[in-house]
């Protein structure tokens, strides 16, 4: 009985050491970076905009499909279509006169899918535009299809416009065009 006990008291030792590393760890939550997906998260958007200010231009807020995601600078790593929704490079930026604003991002499956649902959209629709630090407020005017051939070919108006495109849902030939002009 007595080699027993010192076994029973080093097993209690071991249990006890084990719950009290738990218990300290248990009120620790883990700390992880943000990541937004194709559903409404402005409260983690606003967190973000907190944590990396300097990072963001923006966000793209679209209400009919619950879609608002940041918006990084052109030169950020951030700002690739593997990510996020993607602000290409041959964008005329706001404040420019008549600007034209190209945003792509992926459509289908997956969480990195944020525009799988712009064919949900229809005329008339509202999308909001906030870009360093202005709120702009764009109304879809036309949605088209057209080639995926590596370009988006749209008629430029005296009007500054958003035009946002992903790969169509309905042909995986064509690419789906929305565009919509600032109100």
């Amino acid at each position: 009985m007595s080699k027993k006990l010192p076994i029973i008291l080093l097993i209690s030792c071991y249990f006890l050491l084990c719950f009290g590393l738990f218990e300290k760890l248990k009120g620790e939550q883990p700390k992880t970076n943000m990541e937004t997906t194709s559903t409404n998260y402005s409260s983690d958007i606003a967190t973000i905009e907190e944590d990396n200010q300097e990072e963001i231009w923006g966000t793209l807020d679209i209400p009919e499909i619950g879609l608002t995601q940041p918006i990084y600078p052109l030169d950020s790593p951030k700002n690739n279509v593997e990510e996020n929704v993607t602000i290409l490079k041959e964008s005329i930026l706001l404040p420019e006169e008549n600007s034209i604003i190209f945003l792509a991002a992926h459509s289908g499956t997956g969480k990195k899918a944020f525009f799988t649902r712009l064919d949900d959209l229809k005329k008339g629709d509202s999308i909001i535009f906030t870009f360093k630090g202005k709120t702009n407020y764009y109304e879809i005017v036309d949605i088209m299809e057209q080639e995926k051939d590596g370009t988006i070919s749209v008629p430029k108006n005296q009007i500054s416009e958003l035009v946002l495109t992903t790969c169509s849902e309905r042909d995986r030939t064509k690419q789906l065009v929305i565009i919509a002009q600032k109100k």
